[in-house]
């Protein structure tokens, strides 16, 4: 049995009022916490292009995919997928996308 993975009470900048935080409910997916270790992708970058994309889209699958590059990790293009019909928000999955430095 899975244990029952937390919900995370995140704050991110408002983008009318830079002064005051949005309180945003999200929730990652068993999988997401998987491709996390595998991947060895800390969590904080999650959060950081989620608050802060290069940019974002809403896919054919209905999620939102937010997309940005990551410093630390040689420039790479974060692909971070959020189903935003759900709540809390559910963190689909995460991946370094190879693809997406050319599709922007």
């Amino acid at each position: 049995m899975l244990a029952e993975t937390p919900i995370i009470r995140y704050y991110m900048e408002d983008e009318k009022n830079m002064e005051s935080k949005v309180q945003m409910d999200f929730k990652l997916s068993t999988h997401t916490q998987d491709m996390l270790k595998e991947r060895e992708i800390p969590e904080e970058w999650v959060w950081r292009t989620i608050n802060k994309p290069d940019w974002e889209n809403m896919g054919e699958d209905n999620n939102t995919h937010y997309f940005k590059s990551i410093s630390e990790h040689e420039g790479r293009m974060l692909h971070v997928v959020v189903n935003p019909r759900v709540s809390p928000k559910k963190v689909v999955t995460v991946f370094f996308d190879r693809r997406a430095r050319r599709q922007k």
